[in-house]
């Protein structure tokens, strides 16, 4: 066992012996079920997921956290573009890590498990300290934050309720009401300076704009971002950029321009533009972007430079909820729409029912995209989630 399993699991069962310990977690199971645009073979996953999560603060000033988490992965997935390698899969920004596979059976089960957060946080009457294995996340926009370089989201991810943990030290500080700085150290494998980042971030006010200007070196790249919130006849509006300029390649700039408004009071709608610098117009050139910086260590997972996204989330009543988002690529005239219900069953009992639907256009040969959407396999989801 490598030394930061060890290390985390002491910290795990550590937090346990204060009188005050938290414990909460919740039980998922997912069920997906994938239609390839090039055969018709059979292709579905089933995803169980338990986390448990301690909380024990020591005194006024200083808290414990830790989470563990176990993942049990059925995937019968036979379509080339659908396969997918759950095996001892490798997570960015952590210093050490154990094999996350613990078991693994003919190429179709894998029992797999993570040390998520481990984590020791002081907080001043002012000020913040945060150490140890955390999450990390930046930018007001919803479908892509240009800013959150570290462990973004896939627009393909079913479950964003959690993010992967970094090694980080971070530090905030509060400048009067509604300001702040923050600023951080991201540690990746063995510490080394091209694996690792840092960043720094202030927040302040001028009249009715929030403004975020950020600074950031990470993989051996610089990235300078600005993030604006403000309201504007009843809606809110947020401008979310990033320069970012990786060592050994040109340059590349992403925008996102967007606003929500509540149209009822149980009817709230988004929209946004995104600008990715770092793709390309032409479906002909998507494939040649996938070695690139950005793809590879940027965090960019849209293929295409012009996008128009829009959302909603519509309470049907007070246990009903529906979200419907859509995508739409400029460049190759390729959609994608996620449809997604929620049914509050009992109290702290979940379910979800949803899909992805991909329009656009496609070829014989999975080796050539004629748009990104079309190429992308329709899913029909569910989702059963328990709190504790």
């Amino acid at each position: 066992m490598k030394l930061s399993s060890v290390i985390c699991l002491i910290y795990f069962i550590s937090n346990t012996v204060y009188a005050e310990t938290d414990i909460s977690g919740f039980i998922k199971l997912n069920y997906l079920n994938y239609q390839s645009k090039f055969d018709s073979e059979p292709n579905n996953e089933i995803f169980q997921v338990n986390r448990v999560s301690i909380l024990s603060p020591i005194n006024d000033n200083i808290t414990l956290e830790g989470s563990y988490q176990v993942i049990q992965i059925y995937s019968n997935v036979n379509s080339s573009e659908v396969l997918r390698n759950y095996d001892n899969q490798k997570r960015v920004y952590r210093i050490d890590d154990f094999n996350s596979t613990v078991i693994k059976k003919n190429d179709n089960y894998y029992l797999n498990h993570n040390f998520d957060r481990a984590t020791v946080t002081w907080n001043g009457d002012t000020s913040s300290v945060v150490f140890g294995r955390q999450q990390l996340a930046f930018g007001s926009a919803k479908t892509v934050n240009p800013t959150d370089i570290f462990t973004p989201f896939s627009f393909t991810a079913i479950d964003t309720e959690v993010r992967n943990g970094v090694d980080a030290f971070r530090f905030r500080h509060q400048l009067g009401e509604m300001g702040q700085y923050d600023v951080g150290v991201v540690l990746g494998e063995n510490a080394d300076r091209k694996n690792s980042a840092a960043y720094g971030l202030i927040k302040f006010s001028v009249d009715k704009y929030e403004i975020k200007p950020m600074v950031a070196v990470f993989q051996e790249a610089h990235m300078v971002g600005l993030d604006l919130e403000t309201s504007l006849l009843g809606a809110s509006i947020w401008f979310e950029n990033a320069w970012v300029d990786p060592k050994n390649e040109s340059g590349y700039f992403r925008s996102v321009l967007g606003g929500e408004r509540q149209i009822t009071p149980d009817t709230s709608m988004f929209i946004e533009y995104h600008y990715n610098g770092a793709g390309e117009t032409s479906p002909s050139e998507y494939y040649n972007l996938q070695n690139n910086f950005a793809y590879q260590k940027g965090g960019v997972f849209l293929l295409g430079k012009n996008y128009l996204n829009a959302g909603s989330s519509i309470q049907i009543t007070p246990l009903h909820r529906l979200d419907p988002i859509i995508m739409t690529n400029f460049d190759d005239k390729s959609l994608f729409l996620n449809l997604s219900w929620e049914w509050n069953a009992k109290e702290n009992f979940y379910f979800n029912l949803g899909s992805f639907i991909t329009l656009g256009k496609t070829s014989d040969n999975t080796q050539i995209l004629e748009s990104e959407f079309g190429s992308v396999p329709s899913t029909i989801f569910t989702r059963i989630r328990y709190y504790f």
